[in-house]
């Protein structure tokens, strides 16, 4: 039973605008483009209460926001009606990621966040992200995870981290699961990068100076065990365990190469019952401006171990690290780690069609045009994706919602393409987020995670 029904927008859109498990609905990324498909770009086109209440009245205080308001408002009105189709609405947001082209933006983006959901921010991830390709014109672009039916996410924020996520609560409970804010190795008393060991407890600065690769790795490796303290005080702090991951995204404000160092440390941090399912981007900025790392994580929550939900991990490691796996199950969810076009038993990226393996390779007689990198790189990756998925008894027929992370977003239509092959002519709720890198190979240009609902469980 496949559980990506969800409406589509029109006869001419084949992305279907969310989709569903038992507790949760998965929308697609939603950007400033009104019903008309028309990109708002002024305060002058939306309704005349809306334009009064974003905007302060002063030229040089709203000049660099004379686009993101409007179309940070519509991407919101756009992400609602979405939700409400689904049987949800703003209020049962458990997570939201928002995406901008310019860290100058923050600020209002967070201002049109505040007054549509008042005290009640949900846990966020707030990026910068842009690439070669990106319509220069699009300011914002955001998806949500919420709750259906009469559930209520519950936001909270746990003393002393309050300022590393604020305006946002450090984590959001919502049913069987917990979404937490992103946050770095920063100390919360001061909000500064942890730098050395000594600046950490006894076992932890042990641990960093039994695993660090070399005295010049020592500030990462710190910094990489503070994220992680920050990260277990969270989840403690809301009924949660370092236990119950199924997912976790870093966000990097440095290259892959530079973030190298800490896999060393990852693999004593993570041990066998704490891996779960990861991606890790290089994006343009983070919101932390003393944070080289930040990682977001999903855990099971209290409510849901109690009621019969705890996570579910295959029992090999990723072929990529060791201090992760290809896919975690938390009930119904299926979450897979994003998946890069690297052959892991080589290793080897994906160069093309002759990389691949006869039964993967489409029949390629008559061809006579240049070859796209994307396009057998998509095709290893949605492969290996279905592998995986199988192992948990679910397929590509099953998933909800899928984030390809593009280093060259103009090369988008060779993954629909590609993807139309596995999903059939309608593919599930996606978003496309433009990135500065997917894995140490500087050739790998596309990465996708996906989400899937497992379907021996129905929806409820």
């Amino acid at each position: 039973m496949s559980h990506r029904g969800a409406e589509v927008v029109s006869a001419a859109d084949y992305y279907l605008e969310a989709g569903t498990s038992q507790e949760f609905v998965f929308t697609g990324g939603q950007t400033g483009h009104n019903a008309d498909g028309k990109l708002v770009l002024s305060f002058d086109e939306l309704d005349p209460s809306v334009r009064h209440e974003l905007s302060t009245g002063f030229l040089l205080v709203d000049a660099p926001e004379r686009r993101v308001l409007p179309q940070a408002w519509q991407a919101l009105q756009n992400l609602e009606d979405s939700l409400r189709k689904q049987g949800s609405s703003l209020v049962q947001v458990a997570h939201l990621r928002v995406f901008l082209r310019d860290p100058q933006h923050y600020r209002g983006v967070v201002r049109v966040l505040r007054h549509v959901f008042g005290e009640n921010l949900p846990s966020a991830t707030v990026l910068g992200a842009t690439a070669p390709g990106v319509d220069p014109r699009v300011d914002v672009l955001l998806d949500a995870i919420a709750l259906h039916g009469d559930r209520r996410p519950d936001h909270r924020t746990v003393d002393p981290l309050g300022r590393l996520t604020a305006p946002f609560p450090n984590a959001t409970v919502a049913g069987s699961l917990v979404f937490t804010t992103p946050v770095g190795g920063v100390d919360p008393a001061t909000g500064l990068a942890v730098g050395s060991f000594e600046q950490l407890s006894a076992p932890d600065a042990a641990n960093g100076r039994a695993n660090c690769p070399d005295p010049w790795s020592e500030a990462a490796v710190a910094e990489h065990i503070a994220l992680w303290r920050n990260v277990r005080t969270v989840l403690e702090g809301v009924g949660s365990d370092f236990g119950q991951l199924v997912r976790q995204c870093g966000w990097l404000g440095q290259s892959l190469q530079d973030y190298a160092p800490t896999a060393h440390i990852r693999k004593h941090i993570m041990s066998e019952q704490n891996r779960s399912a990861m991606s890790a981007f290089p994006m343009s900025w983070l919101p932390d401006p003393h944070a080289a790392v930040m990682f977001g994580v999903i855990a099971v929550s209290e409510s849901g171990r109690a009621t019969g939900g705890e996570r579910h991990n295959p029992p090999a490691p990723h072929g990529v690290g060791p201090y992760y796996v290809p896919a975690t199950r938390a009930r119904d969810v299926i979450f897979p780690a994003g998946e890069v076009p690297i052959n892991t038993e080589l290793p080897k990226h994906i160069d093309g069609f002759d990389d691949l393996d006869v039964a993967l390779k489409p029949r390629l007689s008559g061809r006579i045009v240049e070859e796209i990198d994307n396009t057998s790189q998509t095709h290893f990756i949605y492969n290996k994706i279905g592998e995986t998925l199988a192992a948990h008894g679910a397929s590509l027929a099953d998933v909800v919602h899928q984030t390809v992370y593009l280093r060259q977003p103009y090369k988008l239509p060779a993954v629909e393409r590609v993807a139309t092959l596995f999903f059939g002519p309608t593919l599930p709720a996606t978003t496309v987020v433009p990135i500065v890198g997917t894995s140490p190979f500087a050739e790998a240009s596309v990465e996708i995670e996906v989400t899937a609902v497992s379907p021996r469980s129905g929806k409820a």
